[in-house]
């Protein structure tokens, strides 16, 4: 606090903490841009790039976000993507608010995953309840993850019933 009462002096106000324990807050208007924003971002450049379609990005280390004046565009440009086709390992350079003054510049990196659009369950299916296909949605899910015989459509799990108890998010698999 003696630091923020040595600031306060240089700038021609007249305040001094009340106590040694006073807590000053300094905040500032700024807009938030989270991990989805720089993923989609991220997904858009790898699609205009290279000819993967069905992609999940995964970043390493510290999960990217970012605060940027109110004035700045909310944009984020990749620039400089290198992908590693084999390991699917990329880094790029985000910047955020690229036609700002105020502009914030970030390294990416992380994997691009492959993913597959499957059925999976709204909710949870007690054990011989059937199954209806308003019970399910599509997500995409890492392909690497997925059982090969695993339910892609909807409408061919609609009218089955679970041989045991089913959670929601879980995906079915043939017979």
């Amino acid at each position: 606090s003696e630091w923020l009462a040595e600031t306060a002096r240089a700038h021609g106000l007249a305040w001094r903490p009340s106590t040694r324990f006073e807590r000053i807050v300094v905040e500032r208007a700024g807009r938030s841009i989270g991990r989805d924003a720089f993923a989609d971002a991220v997904r858009d450049a790898v699609r205009r790039n290279c000819e993967l379609r069905n992609i999940a990005i995964e970043f390493t280390g510290r999960q990217p976000e970012a605060a940027i004046s109110p004035l700045a565009p909310p944009s984020i440009e990749v620039q400089s993507l290198v992908v590693d086709p084999p390991s699917g390992r990329f880094s790029a350079l985000a910047v955020i608010g690229a036609s700002h003054p105020t502009a914030v510049r970030m390294p990416l990196a992380g994997r691009i995953v492959a993913t597959r659009e499957v059925a999976v369950l709204r909710r949870q299916i007690p054990a011989g309840e059937i199954i209806r296909p308003d019970d399910l949605t599509i997500a995409g899910l890492r392909e690497d993850a997925l059982r090969p015989d695993v339910v892609a459509e909807a409408e061919r799990a609609g009218g089955a019933a679970a041989r045991r108890a089913l959670r929601a998010g879980e995906t079915l698999r043939e017979g």
